[in-house]
């Protein structure tokens, strides 16, 4: 950032400048602790984030005296006009950009708390950062010395600058002179990204990219038992050591259940035939290897494991660890009626087997140890006094015990559980024969003589869902394939009007889909009111309700940028590139707000012609230019994974740096045009 401060200003303005973006930075962590700030991966992120934006505030104020000291001013001269001219217009982007962003506070669920600290972290940074950009900073570059009697050294325009300006020039008043082909070619790049986003984009809201952890999870068949269920998966964990060898950093076994995700809500098993083997991975610029290619060798070798130790079922997925997304397919079916629930259960199952791209599927309706059905005669029991719930609680007590009392023992206080001692049965049903009942007169009657049963199948898990039973099924997704997203789309193709014309079956779909969907909800709804709260602020500095809708013109088509830069990066749009997205939405306001204010001023009790655009808009270029050179080169080693990869920054600066690439010609062209359209209205008043 400084490098290139130092090529297109002076010296003095180029420290200065680079001097106030860390004064910004610490003077807002120095009150992290008074708003409950913890220094964590959101909060480096929304730095990160925020770095562009304080790049912009900075050097258009000391662009802006450099121009003026270019035009012959002294330091303070040159200082006291330039941080006047941009004060309104810096205050006023400073504001809009906190409006851009406090959305962000209403967003729903996991991923909403996630977040919050982002707002927080923009709204004090830019706080401090307009305090050192219109007092601070002039006041340093426009400092001298009292005791000195030189005069301040004459700043002249550099001749490379100056024909820079005079290209920009040409090429300006060309697309001014065709302004309606100007304005249908950017409406043809808007275009033809929406297509492009529809067609060949797609939307995965935590990329696995090079995600630093694995996750193996392993059934065996009903019945084994638990210390050969950890024996058998520390087998499983020293091959996969062998496998990943230097990748790996640390790994563990687990025996008795499966619960890799603690923010997905549903267990995914927890008996003494479940197991589990979670793989920590070096952090990806400590490794050759990408995670991705880690589990492609690691999934080999399952298909051997499995066959070889009797495994029922082995998988292994990259867990990203972010809070509310859960598997990519979690489907439950809640219904009483077992047989039409497992039925149509078994029916998708089937569907999601025959889909390409999907991993891993599972289901929690594997069948288990037998169980008898107990079926009451219903007439009999309402003859004889007996109620169905007195029968649930008696057979309660016999096979789960009942607690009597408390025992207080060394400072604790110990249950004491009464419980039938079920040796010299041959079976449960043997202990029916036994069972007597109090009816509503509190005379004890036989259990059997009022009850049937009979032997049906269990299964491994039983879920209730709203006091309902429920079967999940459960699967990932290659989203190079197909996507989450566009996988449950189809389920509800096929299955949703079958499911909601039968009153006896409903569905409830979970997971990375409901994650998926509600985010994209909030930020429909964040993004068009933050844009709204924006216009009535540039109509009040405006005092026009038209001004504003040149402003806000720049954000669909910085979007469209957004699009082709993931398009050409071969990447998916996720939840972090949208909260990116907000903050290119704020430099994108920024630098149109500061031309349309810098073209205001210039024809200010004058009529507005042609030449006054092309002179504003090349007295903003340097400006526009640096903001986007210097906050690009700043997210470079970030893109490029220069010391590393982190997967949720990525998107988050590539969506900031590469739409602000594409948002400059938005600024520099498409803005003065738009503008140029008041010339013809200026001529008839």
């Amino acid at each position: 950032v400084f490098i290139t401060l130092l090529i297109f200003l002076t010296a003095r303005v180029a420290i200065w400048t680079t001097i106030g973006l860390p004064v910004a930075i610490f003077g807002a962590m120095s009150l992290f602790k008074f708003f409950g700030i913890n220094i964590n991966i959101m909060t480096l992120i929304s730095m990160i984030l925020v770095l562009g934006l304080l790049v912009d505030d900075a050097l258009v104020v000391a662009e802006n005296i450099t121009r003026h000291r270019e035009m012959g001013k002294n330091r303070l001269n040159a200082s006291l006009d330039g941080v006047r001219e941009m004060f309104w217009p810096v205050t006023t982007t400073v504001i809009t950009t906190i409006l851009s962003f406090t959305p962000m506070f209403y967003l729903s669920g996991d991923l909403g708390e996630m977040v919050k600290v982002v707002p927080m972290v923009v709204i004090l940074t830019l706080t401090f950062s307009l305090f050192e950009c219109t007092c601070l900073l002039p006041a340093h570059i426009g400092r001298t010395k009292a005791s000195s009697g030189k005069e301040d050294p004459e700043v002249k325009e550099p001749k490379w600058w100056t024909k820079v300006k005079n290209s920009y020039q040409k090429i300006l008043v060309k697309f001014l002179s065709h302004k309606f082909l100007t304005l249908l070619f950017f409406v043809g790049l808007l275009s033809s990204s929406l297509f492009l986003f529809q067609k060949k984009m797609k939307i995965v809201l935590f990329p696995t990219q090079d995600a630093n952890q694995i996750t193996v999870v392993g059934h065996f068949p009903r019945g084994t038992t638990i210390e050969t269920t950890m024996e058998k998966m520390q087998v499983v964990e020293n091959r996969l050591k062998e496998i990943t060898g230097k990748a790996l950093k640390t790994s563990y076994s687990l025996a008795g259940h499966a619960n890799w995700n603690i923010y997905s809500g549903v267990s995914e098993g927890g008996y003494d035939h479940d197991g589990m083997v979670i793989l920590n991975l070096k952090h990806s610029s400590q490794r050759k290897k990408t995670s991705e290619a880690v589990l492609g060798e690691i999934r080999k070798l399952l298909k051997e494991l499995k066959k070889k130790h009797g495994f029922n079922h082995l998988y292994a997925f990259i867990n990203t660890g972010a809070p509310g997304s859960g598997r990519a397919i979690n489907i439950s079916l809640i219904s009483k009626n077992d047989d039409l629930r497992n039925k149509m259960a078994q029916e998708v199952y089937d569907f999601f087997d025959d889909m390409k791209g999907i991993k891993n599927l599972d289901k929690d309706f594997r069948e288990g140890k037998t169980q008898v059905r107990v079926i009451p005669d219903y007439d009999k029991i309402y003859r004889l006094g007996v109620s169905p719930d007195t029968i649930a609680s008696g057979l309660g007590i016999v096979f789960g015990g009942l607690d009597t009392t408390k025992v207080h023992r060394d400072g604790e206080d110990i249950d004491l559980k009464l419980s039938v001692n079920k040796e010299g049965f041959q079976d449960e049903k043997d202990i029916f024969s036994y069972i007597q009942i109090p009816n509503k007169r509190g005379s004890l009657l036989d259990l059997d003589t009022f009850i049937k049963t009979e032997n049906v199948k269990g299964y491994d898990y039983i879920i209730h869902y709203k006091g309902s039973r429920a079967t999940s099924i459960t699967a990932d997704t290659d989203n190079k394939i197909i996507t989450s997203l566009e996988a449950n789309n189809l389920f509800r193709k096929r299955f949703k009007k079958i499911i909601e014309e039968n009153p006896e079956i409903s569905m409830e779909i979970r997971g990375e889909d409901k994650a998926t969907k509600r985010s994209i909800e909030d930020f429909q709804t964040a993004i068009p009111f933050a844009i709204l709260c924006v216009y009535f602020v540039l109509v009040i500095l405006f005092d026009s309700m038209i001004q504003p809708l040149i402003i806000l013109a720049a954000i669909p088509f910085a979007i469209a940028g957004v699009i082709y830069t993931f398009f050409f990066w071969g990447m998916n749009i996720s939840f972090f590139a949208g909260i990116g997205l907000l903050g290119l939405i704020g430099i994108v306001v920024n630098d149109s707000l500061i031309m349309v204010s810098h073209l205001n001023n210039l024809s200010k009790d004058k009529e507005i012609t042609l030449d006054i655009i092309v002179q504003g808009s090349t007295d903003r270029l340097r400006a526009v230019l640096l903001t986007t050179i210097t906050t690009v080169a700043g997210m470079t080693p970030t893109i490029f994974g220069f010391g590393g990869s982190e997967p949720y920054l990525i998107p988050l600066v590539l969506a900031v740096a590469g739409g602000l690439v594409f948002a400059t010609m938005i600024t520099l062209i498409l803005v003065p045009a738009l503008y140029s359209f008041r010339i013809k209205k200026a001529k008839k008043a």
